[in-house]
C-alpha cells in the first residue's frame, strides 16, 4: 500500500506539470488537453486520498495492537514500502514462517 502511495505521488506530480497550452490532434480531432488533464487530476487525487485514508486506518489498527510481538509482525508485514515476505520475517524474529502466518491469522480472527 505504501508503494502505491509513492506511485500516486509520482503520477500526480506529472499531471501538475502537463503543458496545457498546446492542443493535441488525434484522429483528426483536437483533444481538449486542459479538460482531460483536469479530469485525470481530479480522479487521481481522489484515488490518492482514498489510498492515504486506507493506509492511515491500517496503521491505526496495527499501532492499536496491544501485544508487542504481534504488533511487530504486522508492522514488518504490512506497513513497509516493500513489505517483507513471511520467510524474511521468520529470519528476523527466529520463528518458522508458518508460525508467523498462524499468529497473524489467529489475531485477525479473534480481533
Amino acid at each position: 500500500m505504501k508503494r502505491q502511495i509513492e506511485e500516486y505521488k509520482k503520477e500526480y506530480s506529472y499531471l501538475k506539470a502537463v503543458d496545457t497550452s498546446k492542443p493535441i490532434v488525434m484522429s483528426g480531432k483536437i483533444s481538449d488537453i486542459t479538460a482531460d488533464a483536469a479530469i485525470m487530476s481530479i480522479e487521481e487525487e481522489q484515488d490518492y486520498k482514498e489510498l492515504l485514508e486506507e493506509y492511515q486506518a491500517l496503521k491505526n489498527y496495527i499501532y492499536g495492537i496491544s501485544d508487542f510481538k504481534i504488533k511487530e509482525l504486522f508492522k514488518l508485514r504490512f506497513t513497509r514500502e516493500e513489505p517483507l515476505s513471511l520467510e524474511r520475517i521468520a529470519e528476523i524474529v527466529h520463528l518458522d514462517k508458518s508460525t508467523i502466518q498462524r499468529k497473524i491469522e489467529k489475531y485477525l480472527l479473534f480481533h
